[in-house]
């Protein structure tokens, strides 16, 4: 695999939420490039998506002074741009409130010792270690007990040493172990319209514009084929009245009015003509009455929507039509 297609499976590893969060993050012409990657990518099994992740610890690692975190840079940042009183002020508020924060590989405490062992017994040994080093210390201690003494060696001198990783890391070893306590040698990681529609879906409108726009400079035919899978707030004219209704029961009125801030008149009559004469009444009060908003609000609003329709898919409630085809209702 090159290293787009690396980064692909690093990102279809993610899951769509946190894939979306990193993409925003990235120059649009490689966030086009990476996504043209996913839709391409074919099967990849859980040991070649591992390796990838392998690959960019390895990275980490070579170049930690580089990726530096920890308490000291979060000070540094802070008062640089905050000045000196002010930034301690705030970085002893961060100390008091760190404790709320979830340390990551939690699923793993779960999971019984020997078990634990062999899903790790196979990995690098700082990989191990990192993991080892988040776990609760009464779970830690039964899986480096059963260990063989070399490999059990090596990985308590890595913990040893503090090794900085940036927590999106982290949480890449865990989706990839937590899925590999769950997946058969013949279960694969998927990439395809699949993966990269729903990770789209969960962008700011204008970048999803933006990012099939980059895509259709070198390959329109994969543009048009995504836009095509695109779910849009206006889609929600093919809905009928019945899953309307299922949406409507589920998303707060006010959460619906700022969705509807721009809607067409074709999908406002549609949504209210499934509302009792009261709730339209309000409904309609609502919009002529709303103060002037920003698109990015009605947009997260709008998201917000999209996102519930696509867990009603998924859960068989509702059937979204791809291609002109009617909509079901359980």
């Amino acid at each position: 695999m090159n290293g787009k297609e690396k980064a692909a499976v690093v990102l279809v590893t993610l899951g769509e939420a946190r894939a979306a969060e990193v993409l925003k993050y990235l120059p649009k012409d490689t966030v086009a490039d990476v996504m043209t990657a996913v839709a391409n990518l074919g099967g990849v099994s859980p040991s070649e998506a591992m390796n990838a992740v392998r690959e960019t610890i390895t990275l980490l690692e070579t170049y930690n002074e580089i990726v530096q975190g920890g308490w000291d840079t979060a000070r540094a940042m802070l008062e640089r741009t905050y000045g000196s009183t002010r930034g301690l002020e705030m970085m002893r508020h961060l100390t008091v409130t760190s404790h709320r924060f979830v340390r990551p590989f939690q699923r793993l405490n779960q999971v019984e010792g020997r078990q634990l062992l062999q899903l790790l017994v196979n990995e690098h040994p700082q990989i191990i270690a990192l993991v080892i080093g988040q776990i609760e210390p009464a779970v830690a201690a039964v899986v480096i007990q059963m260990m063989p003494t070399d490999l059990a060696a090596e990985v308590t001198r890595r913990l040893t040493k503090a090794i900085k990783v940036p927590p999106q890391i982290l949480m890449i070893i865990e989706d990839v172990l937590s899925g590999e306590l769950k997946v058969t040698d013949s279960s694969e990681v998927t990439g395809g319209l699949d993966a990269l529609v729903p990770i789209l879906n969960r962008l700011e409108t204008s970048a999803e514009r933006s990012i099939i726009d980059k895509i259709a400079e070198t390959d329109k035919g994969l543009a048009d084929l995504i836009a095509g899978q695109l779910f849009t707030f206006e889609d929600m004219r093919t809905i009928d009245d019945g899953g309307i209704q299922l949406v409507l029961r589920q998303i707060p009125p006010e959460t619906m009015a700022m969705a509807m801030r721009n809607a067409s008149s074709e999908l406002r009559e549609k949504i209210m003509s499934n509302m009792s004469e009261k709730a339209r009444e309000i409904m309609q009060d609502n919009l002529q009455n709303m103060a002037r908003v920003r698109l990015r609000e009605v947009e997260q609003a709008q998201r917000e929507i999209i996102t519930l329709i696509h867990s009603l898919e998924e859960d068989g409630t509702i059937v979204i039509p791809r291609d002109g085809s009617d909509v079901y209702v359980e």
